[in-house]
């Protein structure tokens, strides 16, 4: 089990002086008071699955690590919830048990005050107040486990198995941000602070990452999200039994390296469900989707599929490696089915998706004479490797029809979309692009392995049209989608070999040179017409992996940066950049303007293989690290780490940049006859600095860090106007006030 702790640091602070909260929203973590029910000693407890005791000795427990915060003289509770309890148990019944939202340790450290407080995911901070007079160096936060230190800065309490994370630091004093950080003495944890106004407040706060890890190599391949917005990940692990934090095991046979499927909470911080489907050789998951019902539709190939996952439906002849999909529930506790597509030659299943009741796998195909299933071949000549799509029952049991795309060489299915009205669109790579498929429209010089994208009628049974982008070297197509828009322009991205002959025409963002360049081409929807392509490129190699099409009509693409110091345009790097980074990039709808890139980054080498829009429209990006411990900004781990290859997920809360901020639309903040109040839905740090109209700062406040809800701070200021500056988390608002 993964306890987290957030680490919140206050410096000065006026917080719950003069604050009144008006509503609660979302909480499902509160704290309860001893009242007889716990055995002696032991003060408040919180009310979640996660559960951490607060003693009257001013220690904190949480799960088996122990935290102790200071001496304090006396420990309170603060901000009462709505919720009350009830105990029955041991020959008593207790009723009506108040719960709050903070507890405060008074006095923990001369003139400093602790708070606890936990978000609505269980996920605790401790905060610490300065009052003037107070010294933050006298904080020392002693814990009874080993402490490690990482590059970052970040610091991981290791106990055993598990772990407590006590989380990069930002300072904030007021509407003001202010330098910290953390300062190691064997097992104990103080602050160093820059220079401040000690007659006011600071505090700190930490994009949210989950490593999800076993002792040995994993990678996370693909990323879904489901209609209430929880994440999905699969991929393969080298050691399932210490891969997550527990898991459903299908299959009796655990080989080499086993598929696996993930579902996390929508903000990443919980460990939901694992599943790992095995036979007793190498399999692996690359593709993965989620029905509107629930249901869990993941596929990728079996190294032995007459003993892969705990049944099996087989459809053709299993040799080698074979393709697979398989139906689980979406609590990843029941396999529902699971069916092998299979020739006499090694096949694989790359990509899937779900449509009126059918499932729509790509991939490749071994051996086309025996390959399962009837349909058409579109292209006059067959290969050493062919591109298959099977549509298939939602049960799995029947193959209801199946394609293959073909020319005289080697040629690979890589990713699959519909379109708005339904078609399928599949994207790959050919290695004779003037014999593969049927009539093709060619942009670009072909050469080598050019990239296609081929777009189908829903029954399999029409081809309606393939483009070949193409230059005289090597290139290739490893993700595809369509605009979600009437007119439904195709993106398609993957890397080339040869920028400088690639496509038609292209607008180069970053400084080229590199080996290979990643690219993102606009098709028109019929694929007759290239509209425009882009060159995300640096002096290394790079590769894009996957693209999606916001509702707004903005263009995400991921994938590797071989030199993201100077890939792409006005980039932002979060983590320690190594030797490869994973990157995100967004682009204008007609692909002709870089708006941002963020380089996802540990000291070694980094992948991002999958993304996804959630429906509130955040970016999820998934791909492997090589070292989790500096990887990204704030990161949560499930599972047992290695010096190999971890999985990650990585959530963008905000569409438009990739810093730490709550939507806006999510924050709220007025001034009404005196009442500054302020509303926001994520528990955020709140301060505001007060400045009269000739500039002067005649108020510094802050209030600390703060469940989500509303909130009412009433001013005592004389008569006349002001110019207020509001924080909320990372967004900064000023406003003109009259008192």
């Amino acid at each position: 089990m993964l306890w987290v702790v957030a680490l919140k640091g206050i410096v000065g602070s006026e917080a719950g002086v003069g604050l009144r909260e008006t509503y609660e929203q979302g909480v499902k973590t509160v704290f309860a008071e001893n009242v007889g029910q716990l055995p002696d000693g032991i003060l408040f407890y919180s009310l979640h699955p996660t559960v951490a005791y607060v003693f009257e000795d001013g220690r904190i427990h949480i799960g088996d690590v122990s935290l102790r915060v200071g001496f304090p003289r006396f420990i309170v509770s603060d901000m009462p919830a709505r919720t009350r309890i009830s105990y029955f148990g041991k020959g008593k019944g207790i009723k009506g048990i108040p719960t709050y939202r903070r507890i405060v340790l008074k006095e923990a450290y001369p003139d400093i005050d602790a708070v606890l407080t936990a978000d609505e995911n269980g996920r605790f901070e401790i905060q610490f107040v300065v009052y003037p007079g107070g010294d933050p160096t006298k904080i020392a936060l002693e814990t009874d486990a080993d402490v490690e230190v990482q590059e970052d800065g970040l610091y991981v309490v290791k106990n055993g198995r598990e772990i407590v994370k006590l989380s990069d630091l930002k300072a904030y004093q007021g509407a003001e941000e202010v330098e910290i950080r953390p300062v190691l003495s064997k097992n104990t944890l103080k602050f160093a602070v820059g220079e401040y106004d000690t007659r006011y407040t600071l505090v700190i706060d930490p994009v949210v990452t989950a490593i999800v890890a076993s002792s040995m190599g994993d990678a996370a391949n693909a990323v879904a999200v489901d209609n209430d917005g929880n994440v999905f990940l699969a991929g393969y692990t080298l050691n399932y039994p210490d891969f997550s934090e527990s898991r459903n095991v299908f299959g009796s046979f655990s080989g080499y390296q086993d598929a696996f499927v993930v579902k996390l909470s929508p903000d990443l911080t919980t460990h939901l469900s694992t599943a790992i489907i095995m036979s007793d050789q190498w399999d692996e998951a690359f593709g993965l989707a989620v029905d509107n019902t629930g249901y869990v539709y993941v596929v990728g190939w079996t190294g032995d599929a007459t003993n892969f996952s705990v049944s099996r439906i087989i459809h053709g002849s299993p040799n080698n490696y074979d393709a697979f999909i398989t139906k689980l529930s979406d609590d990843l506790s029941t396999h529902e089915a699971t069916a092998i597509i299979a020739s006499t030659g090694a096949d694989a299943a790359l990509d899937v998706v779900v449509n009126a009741g059918y499932v729509y796998v790509v991939g490749s195909a071994g051996y086309y004479l025996d390959f399962p299933g009837s349909g058409p071949r579109f292209g006059s000549s067959v290969g050493s490797k062919e591109v298959f799509v099977a549509k298939l029952t939602s049960d799995l049991a029947t193959l209801t029809a199946r394609v293959l795309l073909t020319s005289d060489s080697a040629d690979y299915g890589r990713a699959i979309a519909l379109d708005p009205s339904g078609d399928i669109i599949v994207a790959g790579y050919t290695g004779n692009a003037t014999d593969f498929s049927a009539t093709s429209s060619i942009f670009g010089t072909p050469g080598g392995y050019d990239a296609f994208v081929t777009k189908l009628s829903l029954d399999l049974s029409t081809h309606l049209g393939t483009a070949i982008i193409a230059s005289p070297s090597r290139d290739e197509a490893h993700g595809v989608a369509s605009a979600p828009t009437p007119s439904g322009e195709i993106f398609v991205v993957g890397w080339t070999y040869d920028p400088d002959n690639f496509s038609t025409g292209r607008t180069v963002f970053g400084s080229s040179g590199g080996f290979t360049d990643a690219f993102i081409t606009r098709l028109s929807n019929d694929l007759t017409t290239h509209e425009a392509t882009a060159i995300l490129t640096s002096s290394g190699s790079d590769e894009a992996h996957d693209v999606a099409v916001s509702s707004s009509g903005e263009v995400y693409v991921v994938g590797m940066a071989y030199n993201s110091s100077d890939f792409s345009q006005d980039r932002t790097v979060y983590g320690s950049s190594g030797y490869k980074d994973a990157f995100l990039t967004k682009l204008s709808g007609d692909i002709s303007s870089h708006m941002a890139t963020a380089i996802l980054a540990s000291s070694m080498d980094d992948y991002a293989y999958a993304l996804a829009l959630s429906p509130s429209g955040e970016v999820l990006v998934a791909g492997r690290t090589n070292n989790y411990a500096d990887f990204s900004l704030n990161r949560t781990v499930f599972g047992t780490t290695s010096l190999d290859d971890e999985a990650f997920v990585v959530k963008v809360p905000d569409a438009v940049s990739v810093d730490e901020k709550p939507e806006r639309e999510a924050i709220s903040v007025d001034v009404f006859r005196n009442v500054l109040r302020i509303s926001f839905t994520s528990p955020s740090y709140v301060g505001y600095d007060v400045y009269s109209a000739d500039g002067r700062l005649v108020k510094r406040v802050s209030l600390g860090y703060l469940p989500a809800g509303r909130y009412e701070y009433r001013f005592d200021l004389p008569k006349g106007a002001y110019l207020l500056k509001v924080r909320v988390g990372d967004e900064v608002m000023k406003i003109k006030g009259i008192m």
